[in-house]
């Protein structure tokens, strides 16, 4: 088998702000693993400026200077749990690029069985994941922005809090909730936003009971389960999880889901451990991903399918700024009712048309 490395720069449909950036367009890299006889799994790395450690640079160098290393475990005639048990942090060095090749390894034994990513992890998934709607902190008009998430049949939505004024992003959450149906959950995002008392101030001001959970509401999170034991407001973690392991983590009381983005904890297998802690503790996985293209989404679809026993709205609902995506059909065309089939992420086709011819050579 062998490796080469891509570009790729997706326009967006309009602009979004995420993380306190600005984003028109969504840039990354695509990794391509080519075996004998000719198919390609493709695996996506899109570090995002605020959330991950490195950037696109950082990647390209690591890539460079271990090309040969990870060719000579390519050279290796393995079965996908060898590859995948091979891939060590001194081989990846960054989460993202252990995330890609996991990624690139599935796609590619999904075209050799025939069968979704979904089913290469585990014998008992999902033949269907929910997305979660999603409101963005750049539409002030509330109604507007509900009217239009409201068409399509959801039964959570996300709305992020923290870049106003505690008492401003009080009356939002209230107006939300009030123009909700009640079937439809409200999850809050503060992205650790808040000191200890600004969190209060927000929790005393909003029936706690009325939200599914808040991820991340605190800037110093080993205060969390004080919180929870103040304000009774479920918690949600996800930054917090990158400086723990799933094998020294505890999840405190208050801690009803994970927010686990695969292509930042590291990949599926990392994912996959989050996920039997969070199920012994009793909280749920809510697989996410940040502004990534068409590939990664079905790979996170695919993941969900197989974290939860039950249908868990995921947060794959970015796919609505992608006005070009890098496969096709494009992941729109499978999730526009925000539900996706884990049987139709099988058979798309990479569109070569938006991705560079090659930034290393097929060794």
């Amino acid at each position: 088998m062998k490796l080469s490395i891509h570009s790729f720069r997706l326009p967006l449909s309009r602009p979004l702000t995420m993380l306190g950036h600005r984003y028109s367009s969504r840039s990354g890299i695509l990794l391509g693993i080519e075996d004998d006889d000719g198919r390609v799994g493709w695996g996506e790395i899109s570090p995002m400026p605020g959330l991950h450690r490195e950037t696109l640079d950082d990647v390209r160098a690591v890539l460079k200077k271990q090309f040969r290393n990870i060719q000579a475990l390519l050279s290796q005639p393995l079965s996908l749990s060898e590859y995948l048990n091979s891939l060590s942090p001194s081989l990846t060095v960054h989460k993202s690029i252990a995330y890609g090749l996991e990624m690139a390894f599935l796609n590619l034994f999904s075209q050799k069985t025939n069968q979704p990513i979904a089913n290469l992890l585990s014998e008992d998934v999902l033949e269907t994941v929910s997305i979660n709607g999603l409101i963005s902190i750049d539409q002030t008009n509330i109604d507007r922005s509900l009217e239009a998430v409201l068409q399509k049949p959801v039964r959570s939505l996300k709305l992020k809090v923290g870049q106003h004024a505690v008492e401003q992003d009080v009356e939002r959450v209230r107006l939300v909730r009030s123009k909700l149906p009640a079937h439809i959950s409200l999850r809050l995002d503060a992205n650790c936003a808040w000191e200890y008392d600004e969190a209060m101030r927000f929790a005393s001001g909003i029936e706690p009971d009325s939200i599914e959970y808040i991820e991340e509401p605190l800037r110093d999170n080993r205060q969390l389960a004080r919180f929870f034991q103040d304000s009774g407001l479920p918690i949600a973690l996800d930054e917090s999880l990158l400086d723990q392991t799933p094998q020294n983590a505890e999840l405190s009381d208050g801690i009803a889901a994970v927010i686990l983005k695969p292509g930042y904890l590291g990949g599926f297998t990392e994912c996959q451990a989050w996920g039997r802690l969070a199920k012994a503790a009793g909280a749920k996985c809510v697989v996410s991903c940040a502004l990534q293209s068409g590939l990664g989404l079905h790979a996170a679809a695919n993941l969900a399918a197989v974290l939860n026993d039950i249908d868990v709205p995921c947060g794959l609902g970015t796919f609505a700024w992608l006005a070009e995506d890098l496969i096709e059909p494009a992941f729109a065309s499978i999730a526009g009712q925000m539900q996706v089939k884990i049987s139709d992420t099988v058979h798309w086709q990479l569109r070569k048309d938006m991705i560079s011819s090659g930034e290393g050579s097929h060794g």
